[in-house]
């Protein structure tokens, strides 16, 4: 790849090479950084800091199904303005060391460990995001009003199917009698 590069994204295509050997080091005016396929690793960046490259401004980490930790590589990007981070679903770790001083703002969704951990004020990484000026966390609705949506939902399905039901059986079957059931009134006894 040119080492001019500013901008890079990866996507939709499984990536079995390990990331050492990208060569994302050498990409020096690389400022964007976007990767949106499954990478065979469990942690990224590297320990070491040695990827991506210390001018990028703006990193995306989306649909990792096997990362379970964000490591103190992290540390290294001292330019990094911007971290989104979505659809994770394992991700969990974040680098006890913190995020670059840099950073202004972190988003997180559909990462749902992750997402848990970084609930303001009550989450145990939310030390860690405070001071990002921006931190957005996309945390679904509580399992309740899931629960009702759903339900709200299935009755909505079965009103629809017996209206239509309704509708439609004259249309096919016309000629269906209707049979009635005759009521027996007791006689009163005067």
């Amino acid at each position: 790849m040119p080492p001019n590069l500013t901008s890079l994204e990866i996507l939709n295509c499984k990536i079995s090479l390990p990331i050492s050997e990208w060569g994302l080091r050498m990409l020096t005016s690389l400022k964007r950084f976007s990767v949106e396929s499954t990478m065979d690793v469990d942690r990224f960046p590297d320990d070491e800091g040695l990827l991506p490259p210390p001018s990028l401004t703006f990193l995306e980490i989306s649909n990792q199904e096997n990362l379970k930790s964000i490591s103190r590589g992290l540390q290294h990007l001292t330019s990094l303005e911007v971290l989104n981070i979505f659809e994770c679903p394992i991700l969990r770790f974040f680098p006890r060391e913190g995020f670059p001083l840099s950073l202004g703002c972190i988003r997180i969704r559909s990462s749902p460990l992750l997402e848990e951990r970084c609930l303001k004020e009550k989450g145990d990484y939310w030390s860690i995001i405070a001071h990002i000026p921006k931190v957005d966390i996309f945390v679904p609705k509580d399992l309740k009003e899931k629960k009702s949506e759903i339900i709200r939902y299935s009755f909505l399905v079965y009103l629809l199917h017996n209206h239509i039901q309704g509708l439609l059986l004259p249309f096919f079957f016309p000629y269906t009698p209707v049979t009635t059931r005759k009521i027996k009134r007791k006689k009163k006894s005067t």
